[in-house]
């Protein structure tokens, strides 16, 4: 926005020559419309300052969620050393390990996702967020489950995690409530429905989760199985993938028109369900269930599904690629090549993962040495490294927001003879850097300590971990004061 004749005036990045410009080609426009409307705490038709005051909530929100979840990481990181012995032993049931675990994927990588989607839903498929509270009150839900789930572990008392499990469903109830009720303002109503199968995973892991902290294990032995594959694989990772087409192409604009094409996303949702037909099959497995009917159906429908689902993996990777190659701008914001490489670097993993996971399911075996590793290795270094790539592009851009206004001139909201600083400027790029290869260093020494049962390399791996993470935080903490 620019000043004249004592009035202010619509300002858009994309018109702005500066450094802070066309940083999110389209992205500005979108935001406007998302705060249009009648929204928590706004009123009127959806004039640009209705829109203004509109958006600073739900900014805020988003970021009490990413912040809570960097804090729940750092914990995360932490809890990893006391479990280096457990894990260098193969001792998966033991609480530290499964603490850990939880407290990542519960506090940081589902609150991050949780209020990511509070965000990203609105202005991906063009609408309006039903409401602020209910994204409030579903965040105590989750801070509170975040805490007893791993808290149990750590007590041995399977009440206390049970009991957090059913925080976390209501939290995961209030999401779809809110998300529910956003979708009668789409634009993009049929694209955004079409994504919402994968929700599907995750009220299956937590009903899987419940149950057995319960004491009643609904498939068996293969309950575990598929709470970690549908967890892993069927949730976050399908997830992210679901997604990154739709923020990539927010991001960076581009010739390309492949990333709107469906094809991937129809592949990744018969692997997705193929696989978790294929594991509940084997509703008892042991030694030699792979011999019965059943198993050899849920060995071969698991495996169909893999290689269906890693196919869809590799097009999409195709896709965006191509999307970048051809991008209209020759310049491109640092963080984007990060968030690319951990996609690309997921592949390798997830077929990896696929592997072991399909030979757990095979033999009956469902944790040991290599499961444990792979598991590792998927949750701590590739959605590690993809969700804190992505924080790293949306918390700071909401930070530029909330300090510059989107109503207002930048020039207006600065002191005099004050700079400022470009979206693409508000996180430090070498230190963020740094953290998101310690994030993956940290995750393979943890995998390896597994792996070769050597604690000192799981303790490294650990410690590792936690160095990256302090790195990290500081980085946020110079996007906040800057």
């Amino acid at each position: 926005m620019g000043v004249t004749e004592g009035r202010s005036v619509p300002w858009y990045p994309q018109n702005n020559r500066g450094r802070e410009a066309a940083v999110l080609p389209g992205f500005d426009e979108k935001l406007h419309h998302a705060g249009a409307g009648t929204m928590d705490g706004v009123r009127g038709a959806g004039a640009r300052a209705g829109a203004s005051e509109g958006l600073g909530p739900r900014f805020r929100i988003t970021r009490v969620y990413m912040i809570t979840g960097l804090v729940f990481l750092g914990a995360t990181w932490a809890l990893l050393v006391a479990a280096a012995p457990a894990i260098a032993q193969g001792a998966w049931a033991d609480s530290f390990p499964l603490a850990a675990i939880h407290l990542f994927v519960v506090g940081y990588a589902l609150t991050t996702v949780h209020g990511a989607l509070l965000q990203i839903t609105p202005v991906a498929f063009q609408g309006r967020l039903y409401s602020i509270r209910l994204g409030y009150i579903e965040y105590v839900l989750m801070v509170l489950g975040a805490v007893a789930i791993p808290l149990g572990f750590l007590c041995r008392l399977w009440m206390i995690t049970a009991i957090g499990g059913l925080f976390v469903l209501g939290a995961f109830a209030l999401l779809l409530w809110n998300l529910g009720c956003t979708a009668r303002t789409l634009k993009k109503r049929g694209e955004a429905l079409r994504s919402a199968w994968v929700f599907i995973f995750l009220l299956a892991v937590l009903i899987l989760g419940v149950g057995m902290a319960l004491g009643v294990p609904l498939l068996g032995r293969a309950s575990l199985l598929l709470h970690m594959v549908a967890g892993v694989t069927g949730w976050f990772t399908t997830l992210i993938l679901i997604l990154s087409p739709r923020l990539i192409r927010l991001f960076v604009s581009s010739r390309h028109p492949g990333l709107e094409r469906r094809g991937p996303e129809l592949g990744l949702m018969a692997g997705t369900l193929l696989i978790a037909i294929g594991v509940s099959l084997v509703l008892a497995p042991g030694p030699g269930a792979g011999m019965g009917l059943w198993g050899v159906a849920g060995s071969l429908s698991v495996g169909i599904g893999w290689v269906l689902y890693l196919v869809a993996y590799g097009l999409l990777l195709f896709h965006l690629f191509q999307h970048l190659r051809y991008r209209r701008r020759r310049d491109l914001e640092w963080v984007i090549p990060w968030i690319a490489a951990g996609l690309a670097a997921g592949w390798p993993v997830t077929l990896a993962w696929g592997a072991v996971a399909l030979g757990a399911e095979a033999s009956g075996r469902t944790v040991g040495p290599a499961f444990m590793g792979m598991m590792l290795l998927v949750v701590f270094g590739f959605l590690g490294w993809v969700i804190a790539a992505y924080m790293a592009k949306i918390l700071p851009f909401l930070r530029w927001m909330s300090k510059y206004g989107h109503g207002l001139a930048p020039a207006t909201r600065r002191a005099p003879g004050e700079r400022l600083v470009g979206v693409r400027d508000m996180m430090p790029q070498v230190p963020t850097g740094v953290a998101l290869l310690g994030f993956a260093g940290g995750a393979v020494l943890l995998a390896a300590g597994s792996w070769s049962g050597r604690e000192e390399l799981a303790w490294i791996g650990a410690v590792v971990g936690v160095l990256a993470w302090l790195v990290y935080a500081g980085a946020m903490w110079a996007v906040y004061r800057r």
